[in-house]
Formats: structure tokens, sequence, C-alpha cells
């Protein structure tokens, strides 16, 4: 595996596979995500947020985020941001640290992104496509046999197409 150091990627020509869940993700909470709202649903439902116990899953904590990332902020595409990412066999971007930050500034079209460390994993799949795969297998496996659904397995790795 090799490791590149303070790498600036195009988040736009990118594919990524995250980690998100209902507790981290304000889409995955409510079904739009905080970008997909106009100031006026926006400023309605920041009034009646109560997701502090969740505090990535509130309808500003994107937004907040993305303020932080624009040219000259403390998480500028020209400073360290801490991410830590891995590019897999599939052609996807998993991380360690920073998929909200990659996450955000793929749905903003930002040009530049900078990444700490970027780890080339190809000989592993991400974790979705990984689950996917062995999905397909078990299904193929279980028609044959006309087993039940019962062993069916619950993701939380979602990718970037999905989201």
């Amino acid at each position: 595996m090799t490791r590149q150091f303070n790498v600036t990627i195009d988040p736009r020509k990118e594919s990524y596979c995250f980690s998100f869940g209902s507790r981290d993700c304000y889409k995955l909470a409510t079904g739009r995500c905080t970008f997909e709202l106009t100031e006026d649903e926006y400023q309605q439902e920041k009034a009646t947020c109560d997701s502090n116990y969740y505090n990535e899953a509130r309808v500003g904590y994107c937004r907040e985020l993305f303020e932080m990332m624009k040219d000259g902020g403390e998480y500028s595409a020209t400073t360290s941001t801490g991410i830590d990412a891995h590019r897999k066999a599939c052609g996807h971007i998993a991380f360690s640290q920073g998929q909200h930050r990659s996450c955000i500034a793929k749905k903003n079209q930002l040009h530049e992104l900078h990444i700490d460390v970027l780890s080339n994993d190809g000989e592993c799949l991400c974790s979705s496509c990984y689950i996917e795969k062995e999905e397909q297998e078990r299904k193929r496996f279980w028609y044959v046999f006309k087993n039940s659904k019962k062993n069916k397995v619950v993701s939380s790795y979602i990718t970037d197409d999905k989201l």
C-alpha cells in the first residue's frame, strides 16, 4: 500500500464510499440534504432542529463546515484538512477521517480538496462494493436453495452516487 501526503484532488471527479448513518448525516436522518433546502426551509429547520446529541445530523452542521471550507477558510483546499483517505480497488475513496468535508466538497462542486494522507489500497473493495458483491453472491446461493431472506446484510455504507 502506497501513501501520498498533502494531495489536492478535484472532488467533482472522484467517487466516495461513506460510512454515514442517520445519526451523522442530515439527509439520511430526514430524506433531504441540507444543501437541497431553500434558505427559508433551512431557517425553519434550524429553528426547530433538536438534534443536539447527534451534532453531525444537525441541519446546520454541513452548511457551517462548508463556510469553513471556502477559500481562505479553516479547511480550505490549500491548508491541512485532517482528511485521511484510502483509494480502493473499485475506484471509490473511503475515509478514516474527513468524510463530511469530502461529501460537502462534492455536493458544492468545489474544484479542490486537500487530503493530508491518501493511501492506495488497490487490492480491496470499499465496504459498500464489498457488501453489494457479497449480497449478490448470497442471493444466488440462497436462490438455488430457496432459503428465506433472514440472512440479509444491513449496512450503513453508502456511495456518493446514492447519497
